[in-house]
């Protein structure tokens, strides 16, 4: 302060100057007090404004830019963005006041370390600061000073930097603004990423909304299908059910009705035969191989259809296997003999001959099982040719192989030969005929003893021929052995 020249002057009294000298430094004072007031009243409208800013609904898609001009009212900076952590571990700028300053990408060096710590950074010059030095040419010419302030560190840290073209622009001053402005911004920032979230949420909720709506309306469609179909099996199951008790009546009628004539036929065919020879003998031979047929086919029919029905109980025990495949192959004798066809046996030669028990019923087992499966080999093998009969054993399980070098099975009938309903019968070598029922009554019995039967053939080339596999569960030896009653 410049001394007053009056103090010099003899006429002025010395009291009076020093009076004056208090008046000017309270007027001073008063001038410093007003600009602090100044500021405060600035400060604090500022605040006012940005809360006003937060609770305004026709601000919130803006509200952010919106705090920034608010604080750009008392710190005149020219330019400002936030910066937030991106997936590369770098800080991205996500609101900016200039598009240019998009392209700026941070890297935590130690000045944004002290930021990101809590402590407002005003940089005199941009230049020479190594986190600055990095940015595009685009962003360094944006500014020369900066002010850079924390706005948040959790969930996620956020930076508020406020730029000027002229060197040393930022005071304490400024920093102490940011600082107070800051939690605004702050909670600007967190709103819109909230309501992002929520949006997103209610997005999502409506989409699902929607594919539950989409299900629902495919579920009612599949319902109404499916009682629909249940409908119509309904229907057909009832169709079915009536044709099958017809056919059953039919048959029960066909073959009681026919069974009887038959029986009468057979015995009248064997008093002819005693008393006729020659060639009216060789016709009474093909009318009782004819009847013969039939009476094996009705025979067939009655066991298959009981035995489908449940009226044929069946009580297994063990039984010796290869006691019962020696009986059932010294039954077919006479048609090996005539065909000259030789059954191999791999248990051939053991004296006595080895028990292998397997849990069956016997008389089953040998009359409709063995005896249908070895019948067929023979039917359908060259004459001169063999039959292997092997046996496999396994812990639970006994597999009988029985292989002839015959004809083969077609490839079109193998998938149908346990079809009841189909025609699967076919002359053999000799133009043997069958009735179509036996091997359906093979696997029936089989499975009813807990087994499987597999046909495997090839009906051309040098392997031709037809294996069947009959699996049976393995028994236990019986400790009291009853004979198979003939």
């Amino acid at each position: 302060m410049n001394p007053d020249p009056r103090r010099n002057d003899p006429q002025i009294d010395p009291a009076t100057l020093e009076e004056v000298e208090v008046l000017r430094e309270a007027l001073l004072d008063l001038e410093r007090a007003n600009i602090k007031e100044r500021e405060a009243r600035a400060e604090a409208d500022a605040i006012l404004a940005g809360l006003n800013v937060l609770s305004d609904p026709g601000t919130r898609g803006r509200v952010v830019e919106k705090l920034i001009e608010v604080l750009r009212s008392i710190i005149p900076f020219e330019e400002a963005f936030i910066l937030t952590p991106g997936s590369d571990g770098l800080l991205h700028p996500t609101i900016c006041t200039a598009e240019t300053l998009m392209a700026a990408t941070w890297p935590v060096g130690n000045m944004l370390r002290r930021v990101l710590a809590g402590k407002a950074t005003a940089c005199f010059d941009v230049a020479a600061v190594p986190e600055w030095r990095t940015q595009p040419e685009s962003v360094r010419r944006a500014c020369a000073s900066a002010l850079h302030v924390l706005l948040r560190q959790q969930p996620t840290p956020a930076v508020l930097v406020c730029l000027h073209s002229r060197r040393g622009f930022f005071s304490a001053t400024h920093v102490r603004r940011a600082m107070r402005l800051a939690p605004l911004v702050a909670q600007a920032l967190f709103n819109i990423e909230y309501t992002h979230q929520a949006e997103e949420m209610a997005e999502e909720l409506h989409r699902q909304t929607q594919a539950l709506q989409q299900e629902m309306v495919e579920r009612r469609k599949t319902a109404r299908q499916l009682e629909e179909s249940l409908r119509r099996s309904e229907e057909q199951k009832q169709r079915l059910l009536e044709s099958s008790e017809s056919n059953s009546a039919l048959v029960s009628l066909l073959t009681h009705d026919v069974a009887n004539p038959l029986t009468g036929l057979l015995a009248v065919i064997a008093l002819l035969q005693r008393k006729l020879r020659g060639e009216y003998g060789e016709y009474l031979q093909k009318m009782e191989a004819c009847a013969n047929d039939i009476q094996a086919i009705i025979k067939n029919v009655r066991l298959l259809r009981a035995t489908a029905n449940g009226k044929v109980s069946l009580r297994l025990s063990a039984v010796n296997l290869i006691e019962t495949l020696d009986r059932t192959i010294e039954s077919l004798a006479g048609s090996l003999q005539v065909k000259q066809v030789e059954v191999v046996k791999s248990w051939a030669g053991a004296a006595p001959s080895p028990a292998l028990w397997v849990e069956a019923e016997p008389v089953s087992l040998q009359f409709s099982v063995l005896q249908n499966v070895l019948a067929n080999a023979v039917k359908f093998s060259h004459p001169g040719s063999r039959i292997a009969v092997d046996l496999q054993t396994g812990e639970a399980q006994v597999v009988v192989a029985i292989r002839d070098q015959g004809i083969g099975i077609p490839d079109a009938l193998l998938p149908h030969l346990f079809e009841t309903n189909r025609e699967t019968t076919r002359p053999g070598t000799r133009g043997e005929r069958g009735t179509g029922f036996g091997l359906p009554l093979v696997r029936m019995f089989v499975e009813r003893y807990g087994g499987s039967i597999v046909i495997t053939s090839h009906n051309d080339g040098p392997n031709t021929g037809t294996q069947v596999l009959l699996s049976l569960p393995r028994a236990a030896a019986p400790e009291k052995v009853e004979p198979i009653p003939g």
